[in-house]
């Protein structure tokens, strides 16, 4: 199931759920601005438990990770939830 939502007042653009399994989704075109990457990563590190959270972003000058929150270019999303969901 797929469900879209808040967490402590941030919105999480999608929270996947299988089985015992969550995986927190957020979705960015650019995050060259560092509002906008404040606010998506606000919104995955307000989720306070040890469930993956990955931004997924078109954006090809982003580092692989942030405070634990992967960060995946949109051409490899489909690659990526092969290999790790």
């Amino acid at each position: 199931m797929v469900y879209t939502g808040k967490d402590n007042g941030h919105e999480i653009d999608f929270i996947a759920m299988k089985e015992n399994r969550k995986l927190y989704i957020q979705v960015a075109w650019d995050m060259h601005d560092e509002e906008t990457r404040m606010r998506e990563f606000r919104s995955l590190l307000s989720a306070r438990d040890n469930y993956p959270k990955v931004v997924v972003t078109f954006d090809p000058n982003m580092p692989p990770e942030y405070e634990g929150i992967r960060i995946i270019p949109a051409w490899e999303w489909t690659d990526w939830l092969r290999k790790n969901v």
